[in-house]
Parts: C-alpha cells; structure tokens; sequence
C-alpha cells in the first residue's frame, strides 16, 4: 500500500473547505512531482504510468483489461467498466477501484434492500449524474481526473464519417482473417452479410489461441468471444 504521505493522504489532510478540483495542468504537474519524489525513494515502481492522459487510448485499454467479471459485475451502467475506465480507474480487486495517480479508492457494494454504497455512502440514484459525482469525487481534490475523461473510444463522439471507416475496417479483417465467419440472426432472417453485422456492432478480428480457436474482439469494451 502506499505510505501514509501520498498524495491521497495529503489531499485528505488538507480538508474539504472547497470541493473544486485545480486546473488539470496544475494538478498534473503536482502529481508528476510526488510521483518523481515516490520513485527516488523507491517506493514506485517508475515502469508503471502514473499519469493522466485522457488522450492515450493504450492507458484507457490496459484500465479497462483490469476489470474481471468475478470483481466487477451487474453494477449500474454509469459505474460500468467502460465508465470508470474512462475516469481513470482501474479494478484491482472485488468490488474495489484504484486510481494510480491519486491512490485514491472506490468501493461499491450492495445491501440486502437493494441499496447502492460507494465507499459507505448510499449512492443518491443510479443515474448518469449521480454515478458520474461518484466517479469524480472519489478522486483526490487534486486529483487532474476529476476533470478529464477519456472520449476517443465512445462511439456517441466520433463523427458519422469515422464509425462508418471504422466498421469498413473491422468488416474487410474479419473478411480477410477468419476461415469461419460465424451465421448471424437478423431478427428472424440471417443476416445476408455477417461480417457487416458483426462489424457494426464492434466486432473484430482477433486473432487464434494457440489451438486455432478463432476469436472476436469487441473494440470497444475488449470483450472477446471465440468463433
């Protein structure tokens, strides 16, 4: 566990005279700082990003593979995997997220009425805002992922020119790499063109285990499922 002097701690320490996080310059460079002062005493390992780059999609990618069913599972939709991802967490444990910039914690659980805890707290409702605050607050004041969030991979944001090449992408690898091109429903009719279904839905091409399993990817959530 991090020591008692984190940025964390110290953010706690101060009090919560103002919930207003600093500018996310300024509150990177404070991270940035201690996370350089953590290294020299051996106490980081300086492999491992500890920054807020919102626009790195291989952070957002290796957050979101950190999920494990078993840990994280049947929560509401504003606290999905996708979403706290997004906000910088990472699931390292059941029921628990980690920030690694701030070390900051979240815990969700529900009681035996039904009832929603996020750290303790009773959370307020399961909608959008409500799951947001949390994803946020939960951060150190000065943590600068109170304020970013990762918006390359959400499909609501892209243009309808970049989702239209993206599905042309996925559906030519799938045409190309798999030898099997699964039978897809389209309500009560299979779909004429599987591979454009499939790939309108996010699917990819993911390569073969190493018995030849083929296997699908979904570019979003990095589910992947075999042929």
């Amino acid at each position: 566990p991090p020591p008692p002097w984190t940025l964390g701690a110290m953010a706690s320490a101060e009090g919560t005279s103002s919930d207003k996080a600093p500018m996310a310059g300024e509150a990177t460079a404070a991270v940035e700082l201690l996370s350089s002062v953590l290294q020299k005493e051996g106490i980081l390992d300086a492999d491992v990003p500890r920054k807020c780059r919102p626009q790195d999609l291989e952070d957002f990618h290796r957050r979101l593979s950190s999920f494990q069913p078993h840990w994280w599972f049947n929560k509401p939709v504003g606290l999905s995997a996708l979403a706290a991802a997004r906000r910088g967490w990472s699931n390292v444990g059941k029921d628990l997220l980690s920030c690694e910039c701030c070390f900051g914690e979240l815990r969700l659980e529900r009681d035996s009425d039904g009832t929603w805890h996020v750290s303790g707290e009773p959370l307020s409702s399961c909608s959008a805002a409500a799951c947001r605050a949390s994803l946020e607050n939960c951060h150190s004041p000065f943590c600068p992922w109170r304020s970013s969030e990762v918006t390359l991979s959400d499909p609501h944001r892209s243009s309808d020119e970049e989702l239209a090449a993206g599905v042309e992408s996925r559906r030519s690898g799938l045409l190309e790499k798999l030898k099997h091109l699964p039978a897809v429903a389209d309500g009560d009719k299979e779909a004429q063109d599987a591979a454009l279904t499939l790939a309108s839905a996010g699917w990819a091409d993911a390569g073969e285990t190493p018995d030849g399993q083929e296997l699908l990817r979904c570019s979003i959530c990095l589910r992947t499922l075999a042929v």
